[in-house]
Parts: C-alpha cells; sequence; structure tokens
C-alpha cells in the first residue's frame, strides 16, 4: 500500500481541512465515491476518490483528535493515474495549508 502522510501542526484549524481536501481533489478532477467515518479512528472522515469511470481509488483519511491527514492507495485499488496523483495532492494540500505548515511530507510503504 502507498501511503502519504501530511503532518499537521497542532494549531491548525482542522474544521477547515475537510473543505480545502474536497475542493483541491476536485480541481484535480475527482469525485468523491465514498465519505464516511472510519470505526478504528473515532471522529475522523474518510474518502474514496474516483477519477471518473477509470479504474482506482485514491483513499484519504482527515483523523482531527490525532492532528493527522493521509492519502494511500491500496494495492487492489491502485491503477495508472493513481500514484501520481497521490504526490500530486499531497504537494497541493500542503501548497495551500500555509508557510507555516511547512512542508512536511513523508511517504512509505506499507
Amino acid at each position: 500500500m502507498l501511503h502519504r502522510e501530511i503532518l499537521l501542526p497542532p494549531e491548525i484549524d482542522h474544521t477547515l481541512i475537510d473543505a480545502l481536501l474536497e475542493e483541491t481533489c476536485r480541481r484535480e478532477g475527482l469525485v468523491i465515491g465514498l465519505k464516511a467515518p472510519l470505526r478504528e479512528y473515532p471522529g475522523s472522515m474518510h474518502w474514496h476518490w474516483k477519477r471518473g469511470k477509470e479504474n482506482g481509488t485514491l483513499e484519504a483519511t482527515h483523523w482531527p483528535s490525532e492532528g493527522r491527514l493521509w492519502l494511500s492507495v491500496h494495492e487492489n485499488r491502485a491503477a495508472p493515474w493513481t500514484d501520481s496523483m497521490t504526490a500530486r495532492l499531497g504537494l497541493r494540500l500542503v501548497e495551500q495549508l500555509s508557510p507555516e505548515v511547512g512542508t512536511i511530507f513523508a511517504e512509505c510503504e506499507e
């Protein structure tokens, strides 16, 4: 699984993150396939993003109580567009959050 985490500072206004994520994804031509909280992350919001009728799903999870936001692609949901879109979205989100947030961006394979 591809996993990219954007580390958020404690003082960030988490009420703005979900709207920022959705607007950024829509600007990139993605549509919501699913939006729901995840039981294993209480208080979180989780999205499945699709690109038209193409195969593949990019997932995003925002967990405000832990100050976390991450993008991921499961191996069985990977498509030619998912890896590059995950990287592009991560960079766009970091750019939009503010210079004070910094560009802390981690990538790992799980």
